[in-house]
């Protein structure tokens, strides 16, 4: 499990890094595919590789399982656990954005200085900034 959750961590560092430079919206659908094929490998490798009769015992094998955890209502802690999973995953981002990613340097939200020009081109916007 140490090894599984080591990569996974990996895969999420090299992940953002490798998103975050990307240059044009095409390019980041196609890494973001890219990403996700990299993160199924392993289901793709044991579908592949692993013959039939393997396959098959796994599947026969039974864990068994208490009988009031196999009818357990969704509770207060279940749906707290999942809100706080989801602000976990919000605030990971903006720290990374903010104080890790080395892709853009000095990067300080200034965006819309930078974009005024094309945006009022393409838009016929003003931007103030």
């Amino acid at each position: 499990a140490i090894p599984r959750v080591l990569i996974t961590c990996l895969l999420l560092w090299l992940g953002c890094r490798w998103l975050v430079a990307t240059s044009d919206y095409e390019s980041l659908i196609l890494n973001g595919v890219a990403l996700a094929f990299i993160k199924d490998m392993k289901d793709l490798i044991y579908t592949t590789l692993v013959s039939a009769a393997c396959k098959r015992e796994c599947e026969l094998t039974r864990i068994r399982i208490s009988p009031c955890a196999k009818y357990e209502r969704t509770n207060f802690v279940a749906s707290f656990k999942a809100l706080v999973w989801g602000f976990l995953g919000v605030a990971f981002v903006l720290v990374y954005i903010t104080y890790f990613q080395q892709v853009l340097v000095d990067y300080r939200w200034d965006v819309a200085s930078v974009c005024e020009e094309w945006q009022s081109l393409n838009y016929g916007v003003h931007v103030d900034v």
